[in-house]
């Protein structure tokens, strides 16, 4: 391939020669040339500086949605697991059916993103929103006959849809700008901060009318119909493109892909690179959803050897040991050994969850800073 530039030649007045410079590649194996100009009057928006379109917005509002209803579920089960498990007679084993969650999380977190590779995340959110389903028709059922084992499958399946769920995050964060995604994942968040409290509260409305036997069977019914609710809220995303993959040279993936993309969005991307072009906006025009690289995969022990991964692993695994500690304990305590009614424990599990999420609508605008 040759590369020719064509300056002030190529313009009729001296304000379009200022303002214009084309660049052309013409590919002698491929026979084809590809053009791109810049406007130096009008320079591409600085990294760090991104206004989401109006189907972006769209999209993160779904997801958003998505989110409340996926921490409605949860929030839910954690405040009425245990105590639904010891009313089947299990005292001793009243925390198992959360652990069957957390075990069924663990086992489908994998699965779960190997299925959104080969389906997409409309589809994979769809089909762990089925596991959700299944879960709250599987409690209602267990409850029912009073089966203890059959509510531990219901723990798993909802486990399940926990696996697929989790990567709601990363599908608000892959359809924007890499300077907005930190924004768009506490914009996201914003639905579990709101309506973490929808789930408690469900249980509490559940259990003021009823007996706590019956109050548990209508909770896990009318989760039956929010799992529903997340495979219809869940089919109205916008389909993803693939992740990127690795890291390499940018400029000549920029290039590979405007030859293989047929789209507008690939090649308007490609017009805002020249050679003079920061490596910092380099990459945030390769994160743009528009275009595809194709670079080479990084392996997994490189990943997780490095010092970011193993601090987010540790700090994880630290903040998760001691909220599960604290909610799976919490409703034996208050309920059992302090004899609070179930109306008071639920408003605990709320001021909990609301410590749990409000934090994390900033954590955007730290991240940046």
């Amino acid at each position: 391939a040759r590369v020719r530039s064509r300056g002030a030649s190529s313009a009729s007045t001296p304000l379009e020669a200022h303002e214009m410079r084309e660049h052309w590649w013409e590919s002698e194996t491929a026979g084809t040339t590809f053009m791109r100009t810049r406007s130096v009057s009008n320079p591409p928006a600085p990294v760090g500086h991104f206004q989401a379109t109006s189907s972006q917005w769209y999209h993160i509002t779904i997801v958003m949605m998505a989110y409340a209803t996926y921490y409605t579920l949860m929030s839910g089960n954690l405040t009425v697991a245990s105590l639904a498990a010891e009313n089947l007679g299990a005292k001793k084993l009243a925390t198992m059916p959360i652990v069957a969650m957390f075990i069924g999380a663990v086992l489908f977190v994998v699965p779960a993103s190997l299925t959104m590779k080969r389906l997409g995340r409309r589809r994979s959110f769809i089909l762990g929103g089925l596991a959700a389903v299944f879960s709250g028709a599987t409690a209602f059922v267990a409850l029912k006959l009073d089966s203890f084992a059959l509510f531990l499958v219901a723990g798993l399946l909802l486990g399940i849809f926990d696996g697929f769920a989790d990567y709601l995050r990363f599908a608000a964060a892959e359809t924007v700008a890499a300077s907005f995604q930190g924004h768009a994942v506490s914009i996201a968040l914003c639905g579990g901060a709101v309506c973490s409290v929808l789930g408690p509260e469900l249980a509490r409305i559940a259990t003021s009318a009823n007996s706590e036997s019956e109050g548990f069977m209508i909770y896990y019914l009318a989760a039956t119909g929010v799992g529903l609710f997340f495979c219809c809220v869940s089919s109205l995303m916008q389909a993803t493109p693939p992740c990127l993959k690795g890291s390499g040279d940018l400029q000549e993936s920029l290039l590979a892909a405007s030859r293989d993309s047929k789209t507008r969005e690939a090649q308007s991307a490609l017009e805002s690179v020249d050679d003079g072009t920061p490596e910092a906006e380099m990459s945030s025009i390769a994160s743009s959803t528009s275009v595809r690289l194709d670079l080479p995969p990084r392996s997994l022990r490189g990943i997780v050897t490095t010092p970011e991964c193993l601090t987010a692993v540790v700090c994880g695994m630290a903040a998760q040991w001691c909220m599960v500690l604290m909610m799976t304990g919490l409703p034996l305590a208050m309920v059992d050994a302090y004899n609070y009614s179930f109306q008071r424990y639920a408003l605990t599990i709320q001021i909990h969850l609301l410590g749990m999420f409000v934090p994390g609508l900033c954590t955007g605008y730290l991240a940046d800073r």
